[in-house]
């Protein structure tokens, strides 16, 4: 019970979790890392438990084929590959019963009211997009069969999530009229939970990069191809540490993309008030 509720407390409240055979360089005073990264607290090891995974299925392999297709990868890591954004799932079945995680992921009206009454919590698709009946019920499966990861979870507090690089202002650009499609993508915007990690006129998150001018950064093209597909962008190199895109890949409809790249495209150089 102790070393479960340490485990739940590490995804709570802000370390990464990694399996104990782990490739990422911690805190190596011979890393050509930046300082951040070489100043880093050294992990801890958490021992695993008795937990046995459920066994493979035809649900759960087309579940697994969901968590490959939604891009689940780029927020969440199994096996130590993928994001850390979202907490590691290897052996989620211990922390977190099969009707939890049906309840987070589902978009039915009764999955959201079971997620109340599991968490106090009004069901959000902040941070987190919502799946139909079927494949919720389909991921559900594939992540109760994975596995704790053989010799234990090493814990680290978050050094691995750089926040993004300071962004280049275009002095010539000449921010859009707003219209009716921009207003949707606003809305958009606000409904999906972008300002979590994007920062619109000095409001929002830092990991993504700062939105204000991107259309002189980026041509519409381009704009909607970090929207649709984020993870072709190109993961860059910090010390020997390779930092991989945690844009996550959203769910959404072809009509509202061209919607919000239309407010992406409002937006000026500098803050504004609105």
């Amino acid at each position: 019970m102790r070393a479960k509720l340490a485990l739940l407390t590490a995804i709570t409240f802000g370390v990464t979790l990694y399996s104990f055979k782990t490739p990422h360089v911690m805190a190596d005073t011979k890393t050509t890392a930046p300082a951040e990264f070489v100043d880093a607290p050294k992990p801890i090891r958490l021992l695993t438990h008795d937990y046995i995974s459920e066994p493979v299925s035809a649900e759960s392999k087309r579940g697994e084929g969901i968590y490959k297709e939604a891009s689940c990868v780029q927020c969440h890591s199994i096996k130590n590959a993928g994001g850390n954004l979202g907490p590691m799932l290897d052996g989620i079945g211990y922390r977190r019963p099969a009707d939890f995680i049906y309840a987070r992921l589902c978009d039915s009206k009764e999955a959201k009211e079971s997620y109340f009454k599991l968490t106090g919590q009004q069901a959000s698709s902040y941070l987190h997009p919502r799946l139909s009946r079927e494949n919720a019920r389909a991921l559900t499966s594939y992540l109760m069969t994975l596995p704790e990861p053989e010799g234990g979870f090493v814990l680290t507090p978050h050094v691995m999530s750089l926040p993004s690089a300071k962004t280049k202002i275009n002095e010539k650009y000449i921010p859009h009229s707003e219209s009716s499609s921009s207003d949707a993508g606003k809305k958009l915007f606000n409904d999906k939970g972008c300002i979590a990690c994007h920062t619109v006129n000095n409001v929002g998150g830092w990991l993504g990069p700062n939105l204000n001018g991107v259309g002189g950064r980026l041509d519409r093209a381009s704009i909607i191809q970090n929207i649709t597909n984020p993870a072709r962008v190109k993961k860059v190199e910090v010390g020997d540490i390779d930092v991989l895109p945690q844009m996550p890949k959203l769910n959404l409809l072809q009509d509202e993309i061209e919607k919000l790249a239309d407010y992406l495209l409002t937006l000026p150089n500098s803050a504004t008030k609105e």
